[in-house]
């Protein structure tokens, strides 16, 4: 498996629909379950996940450390 910085650098320089695949099925679980503590409505949290993974597709230049995606995700998530 590729890492997240080769990753994310895949899909800010090239809009890499695999690698942002790949991003997604890794860490859809972490911002699933961010989403769901932070959100008491099952709809607001499916729209706050999908809101991450938009904000990634449009921002992954700006994750840094990019090896450090995780926390970025999960700092989206919250806020």
């Amino acid at each position: 498996p590729r890492p997240d910085a080769t990753l994310v650098a895949a899909v800010a320089d090239r809009r890499d629909p695999a690698a942002f695949a790949a991003l997604v099925r890794r860490h859809a679980g972490l911002v699933w379950a961010v989403c769901r503590r932070v959100a008491a409505d099952p709809d607001a949290a499916e729209d706050s996940f999908q809101a991450v993974w938009l904000v990634l597709a449009r921002k992954a230049g700006v994750v840094c450390p990019r090896h450090s995606l995780g926390g970025w995700l999960h700092r989206t998530a919250v806020h």
